[in-house]
């Protein structure tokens, strides 16, 4: 009864909306929150619409015209949802923190259920192999534990084989996490080798240049694999960095994004030599096609020329305050600037934490922070969780002199300035920045 009154009110909070397909739902949120919809392609922050919830924490999100389909995300102080758009009309109600009732929406039930349903069948058989591996002998419960293991991997098979081959909506978004829809690291091993890893990732499917999981899986694959005893990490990373560096050759559109992301990653794990190819190929690949960027970009003396350790960190130009007073320019000395957006989830999720870790742990640390927001309501908004720093925005947003002067493609992005205005270091994941401030 609840889920017809509910699906009732939404269609009917949607008839002004008749023309529109839209996202509309029930939160665990005050009535009046504010809702945020982005696009979630890859690492990059780009918010589509907002709405502010109505009574008993109704929303109705109309999605803009010629909307992609694939992922977006739905974010609100407290939380936050993934949804799969195929172009129909998507409503649900959510009844836990990470629980949510799909009340329409084909494509996002389906991959949420058959994700749920191959966990829960590799996490069964995670548990009978270790039951079969702890005791021995002919008993009744042993052999009723190999016949369950033995159905249990026939339905995965069987469930594995519909995902790789039907090329519904969800199985195209689906079948690249099969790897890692397991409880078991060494399992995951096993069956995806160094020789066959990256053969899952098909850049041909345009489905994924709207999905932030491709680089993810593109580090996660790395670290899955554990150097052996005769092998260099350095290494090993350099000969897998070259074979991504080939698949992302035919398809460009795919590049600048995918390097950054692993450009976080490669740096959070530490390695220079790494990271350094990575600012290479992208100083020399095709895709770069400004010339003045390439040239920032270019590789010098074994370092960039722009935004290396000991260069003069640009001047800020063309930003204004919180209370709205216009700064023409302006040079950085003894500070952490950092750049960010009210509608980037990973700025939500790790600042906060920043914040009071750098409280906690290095209170006479100056911190700039800088935003590329459109809307002023909704960095405002966001201002009471970071109160201390230097808050300034840059009104033309990534259109602007200042993610032009710092090379900045996704946010957030970290640069530690030093007493003489030169750059310590650039850092890409909070991670990284509080290891190197320990």
């Amino acid at each position: 009864m609840r889920h017809i009154l509910l699906t009732f009110s939404l269609l009917l909070g949607s008839f002004l909306y008749s023309n529109a397909t839209s996202i509309r739902g029930k939160l665990l949120a005050p009535a009046g929150t504010n809702i945020y919809l982005y696009n979630y392609r890859l690492h990059v922050s780009d918010t589509v619409g907002q709405v502010q919830s109505g009574s008993d924490s109704l929303f109705l999100m109309p999605m803009p015209a010629n909307a992609y389909h694939g992922f977006y995300r739905l974010t609100w102080s407290g939380g936050f949802v993934d949804v799969l758009y195929d172009g129909e009309a998507i409503s649900f109600e959510q009844l836990r923190e990470n629980d949510f009732d799909i009340l329409r929406g084909d494509s996002w039930r389906s991959y949420r259920a058959n994700k749920e349903r191959l966990r829960r069948l590799r996490s069964n058989q995670d548990r009978l192999e270790e039951l079969l591996s702890t005791y021995e002998g002919e008993s009744r419960a042993l052999k009723v534990a190999e016949k369950q293991l033995k159905k249990l991997q026939k339905n995965e098979s069987k469930l594995v084989k519909e995902i790789r081959t039907q090329s519904s909506f969800a199985n195209r978004h689906l079948r690249f996490e099969l790897p890692f829809l397991s409880s078991s690291r060494a399992t995951m091993a096993a069956a995806y080798t160094r020789e066959n890893y990256l053969n899952l990732l098909d850049l041909s499917d345009t489905v994924q240049l709207h999905y932030n999981l491709v680089p993810q899986l593109l580090v996660a694959y790395f670290q899955l694999f554990e150097p052996g005893d005769n092998e260099d990490t350095e290494v090993l990373a350099i000969s897998y960095l070259n074979r991504v560096f080939e698949k992302l050759e035919a398809h460009p559109l795919y590049f600048n994004s995918v390097v950054d992301f692993l450009q976080i990653g490669f740096q959070q794990m530490g390695l220079p030599k790494a990271t350094h190819l990575i600012a290479q190929k992208t100083a020399t690949h095709s895709a770069c096609t400004d010339p003045l960027l390439r040239q920032r970009l270019q590789l010098g003396h074994g370092q960039e020329a722009a935004l290396a350790p000991a260069q003069a960190a640009p001047v800020l130009q063309q930003l204004v305050t919180s209370e709205g007073t216009a700064v023409g320019s302006m040079s950085l000395t003894s500070t952490l600037l950092i750049f960010w957006t009210a509608d980037c989830p990973h700025c939500l999720r790790d600042l906060p934490s920043l914040h009071l870790w750098l409280k906690n742990n290095h209170p006479q640390l100056a911190v700039t922070a800088v935003s590329f927001d459109a809307w002023e309501s909704s960095w405002k908004a966001e201002l009471r969780q970071l109160d201390g720093w230097q808050h300034l925005r840059d009104p033309k947003g990534w259109e602007g002199p200042t993610a032009d002067s710092y090379l900045i493609g996704a946010t957030p992005f970290f640069v530690l300035i030093d007493q003489k205005g030169k750059i310590i270091q650039t850092y890409r994941s909070v991670e990284a920045l509080r290891a190197a401030l320990d």
